[in-house]
């Protein structure tokens, strides 16, 4: 009974970002250890709880505890891999990143579940080979840069296949043409190997040095260039123009990654145009949206289209979704805002991005505290908007 109110208080504290919560959680969790000290599960969940507020050394000293009394556990091995990329220890950290095909085996199709798995041998023979995305559509990507090593590493181009979603299937080809690139749901027969694109750091022991395609490894389709280059030839051509993105549409997405319109309503008043890089306004503040003349809205399908969008702009603004990754992969000059406990990629202490040249990271100071972002995002947008305006 004392291990689900433990875990029940966990769930409130990390769904709601409350501080308080997560006090009593960790108080609660605590005398649950002090009278099960050996329960690795209940380590492992109370460093999810200091992870997820900021406290990684702690989280990593209950993980290390997990491990000494359950040293192949591998939602403790995958949760040790986050702390050790978010600081840095990329060779370690890829390793055990694989631990998340043994936690979450459901990443892997069903129907690819019984496939051999590419360990990057070189195949000049006529064996297929599947590549997969996992996760959102910022992960598939992030991580579509290792695209071309693994072209050149598997060598038989004609039989590599990337499976993606269909709102990715454009982008992906107009950036990787050399490819067959189809939608996730689209069968695929006589296949060799299959291999996850979030499987490639690993692969290829990507360190902080090495970041493949740094500075810009996609593009938009010809038509949705041409599509929006036509647009803004005859509209705001002269106007400073930035992309926007508050909130993500997808509901697993954490809250204390998004912001809501009201929160960034006050970069309205500057010299410029803003462009919503969101498929969707949500429902409740579209009335919001509508007040601000210089705020515009048009309906986007598909991420070529957005990416046709992105290169029209003079600068992104967003928070950690897959519009951060999509212009940074554009190389787009991009500002991207994150909170306190931020995705592990980003690292720790640090204004800039290892995997984007063009990124530019403003980070909260506090947990739950914006103010320092805003005003710092003010600061330099009336700078950005006054050079580009002298342009």
């Amino acid at each position: 009974m004392f291990r689900k109110v433990c875990y029940a208080q966990q769930l409130a504290a990390k769904n709601s970002g409350n501080i308080n919560l997560f006090h009593q959680a960790i108080r609660s969790y605590t005398d649950y250890l002090e009278q099960d000290p050996q329960n690795y599960g209940g380590y492992h969940n109370r460093s999810e709880l200091y992870h997820q507020f900021g406290y990684y050394d702690k989280a990593m000293k209950d993980l290390e505890t997990s491990l000494s009394i359950k040293p192949n556990f591998s939602h403790s091995l995958l949760s040790k891999s986050l702390i050790l990329l978010r600081n840095g220890n990329y060779k370690e950290g890829w390793e055990l990143f694989e631990q998340r095909r043994n936690v979450f085996p459901e990443i892997t199709p069903s129907s690819l579940r019984n496939m051999p798995y590419w360990k990057g041998e070189t195949f000049g023979g006529s064996g297929k080979l599947l590549i997969f995305t996992e996760q959102g559509f910022g992960d598939a990507i992030h991580f579509a840069r290792y695209i071309p090593m693994i072209v050149e590493r598997y060598k038989n181009v004609d039989h590599i296949v990337l499976q993606c979603d269909a709102v990715l299937v454009e982008l992906f080809k107009a950036s990787y043409p050399n490819i067959h690139i189809i939608d996730q749901h689209q069968k695929v027969e006589n296949v060799s190997y299959i291999f996850s694109l979030m499987s490639a750091p690993a692969l290829f022991e990507t360190i902080p040095n090495n970041i493949p395609f740094f500075n810009h490894y996609l593009t938009a389709p010809l038509e949705n260039k041409r599509k929006w280059q036509s647009y803004f030839q005859n509209h705001f051509k002269d106007k400073v123009k930035v992309g926007i993105c508050w909130t993500s549409s997808r509901e697993n997405i954490p809250h204390h990654r998004n912001l809501q319109l009201n929160d960034i309503s006050h970069l309205f008043n500057k010299n410029a145009e803003f462009f919503c890089l969101q498929p969707v306004i949500p429902e409740y503040e579209q009335g919001l949206f509508s007040q601000f003349e210089n705020l515009h809205h048009f309906p986007l399908n598909s991420f070529a289209d957005t990416a046709g969008l992105i290169e029209q702009m003079d600068l992104v603004i967003t928070v950690d979704t897959s519009a951060a990754h999509l212009a940074g992969a554009l190389g787009k000059k991009t500002w991207l805002l994150l909170g306190y406990h931020a995705d592990f990629r980003w690292l720790l202490n640090r204004d800039d991005s290892i995997w984007y040249s063009s990124m530019k990271l403003f980070r909260q100071t506090k947990f739950g505290d914006w103010s320092d972002v805003f005003n710092n995002l003010s600061l330099e947008l009336n700078e950005f908007c006054c050079v580009q305006s002298n342009r």
